[in-house]
């Protein structure tokens, strides 16, 4: 049999224009392919430029691992945060009870934050936009219905648990773009472009699917994709950051109530049950009814809507901080690593809570010890 040859040098091989590229294929590089397959739809620039008006837009920057250090030894001066540890021991246990006589309402994330699309022109200025007036309003709000009721947060850690919410929640509308795209490639390859981003979004799978009832079902899994994204904590010891995050999320439970349509079904998509909510949106974008329901899964489940199938890195997302100048002075006082924060919940790592881990651990062994004598 004759081996297969080709020269990586030969400029009309696509192995060779492939090799060419190397690792440095960054999200943009896909904006030039949907011009010229006309994909893109006209909008409006999303930022606001210095001078004009009182708004102002910065991009967030990723710290250094020696301005990380720097910043956790100039917190850690300010001193123990150690609340009342009966009620943190019982917020750990009935986390939804703490918050049962507590009216938490608020906006949907997306009247704090928007997601601009790189199939949307001007396609460079992709990227998250959250608005920080917004987002310190909701945090003053909800940190004043929880004083003397719920002992998990400090000011500053609650900012950090709601930025992350609002950030994985337009993290998640990403890679809804990333899958629409993916497929619009793969059409490609086939001969026959398809629409697959801007369809989907003016909702035309209805002609052949029918309207969802948890319509628009990306914002429930958007709310559910947030949600999850808490859950990892829980997976380490017991700890006060397990306290806060089974807190937090009992929080997020309950303000989805009385949020619009969409939102307010992410409980359907939470946990396991985000693979299924994820085929559904996939069918939506295919538009077949003969698609199989266990590919359809299959995909969901290993391939799209995961954050390995982002086109950039959580941390590598153009996030942009929108705001007054006086919102945005308070807020990088507030966090002073905002893409760490964001992406890992940096903040939480600034606050000392050995003591109260240790008191957490041992009163856990003693109810275990009580409960089997």
């Amino acid at each position: 049999m004759e081996q297969l040859r080709f020269d990586l040098e030969d400029e009309r091989s696509p192995f060779a224009a492939i090799a060419a590229l190397g690792g440095r294929v960054e999200a943009e590089a896909c904006i030039p392919w949907l011009r010229r397959h006309d994909l893109m739809e006209e909008g409006e620039g999303q930022r606001a430029e210095e001078g004009r008006g009182s708004v102002l837009t910065v991009r967030a920057q990723k710290r250094r691992a020696d301005e990380l250090r720097r910043i956790k030894q100039q917190r850690t001066q300010r001193g123990v945060y150690d609340p009342y540890r009966e009620q943190v021991w019982s917020e750990y246990q009935d986390p939804s009870g703490a918050l049962a006589a507590l009216d938490l309402n608020r906006p949907p994330v997306d009247a704090i934050a928007f997601y601009h699309p790189f199939h949307l022109e001007p396609a460079e200025e992709w990227g998250i936009y959250i608005r920080v007036d917004g987002l310190l309003g909701y945090v003053r709000d909800l940190a004043g219905l929880l004083k003397g009721r719920v002992f998990a947060f400090s000011p500053d850690s609650l900012l950090a648990f709601a930025l992350s919410e609002v950030f994985h929640h337009e993290f998640f509308h990403h890679l809804e773009e990333c899958a629409a795209t993916t497929i619009e490639m793969l059409s490609s390859a086939q001969g026959e472009v398809r629409r697959i981003y801007w369809d989907y979004r003016n909702h035309h799978y209805e002609r052949e699917l029918g309207p969802h009832p948890h319509k628009p079902l990306a914002e429930a899994l958007a709310n559910a994709y947030a949600y999850n994204s808490f859950s990892f904590y829980q997976r380490a010891r017991l700890s006060f950051r397990v306290v806060q995050v089974r807190m937090y999320q009992a929080i997020m439970r309950q303000c989805w109530r009385s949020e619009p349509p969409g939102y307010c079904h992410a409980n359907h998509y939470t946990g396991a049950k985000y693979v299924s909510g994820a085929a559904q949106l996939l069918a939506m974008m295919l538009r077949r009814r003969t698609m199989a329901p266990e590919a359809l899964s299959l995909l969901a489940k290993c391939v799209f809507l995961h954050g390995h199938s982002a086109f950039a890195h959580k941390a590598r997302v153009p996030t942009y901080f929108v705001g007054s100048r006086a919102a945005l002075e308070t807020f990088a006082e507030l966090v002073p690593a905002p893409v760490e924060t964001c992406t890992n919940l940096f903040a939480l790592q600034l606050e000392e809570t050995a003591a109260l881990d240790l008191y957490l651990a041992q009163r856990r062994v003693q109810e275990g010890q009580a409960a089997n004598p």
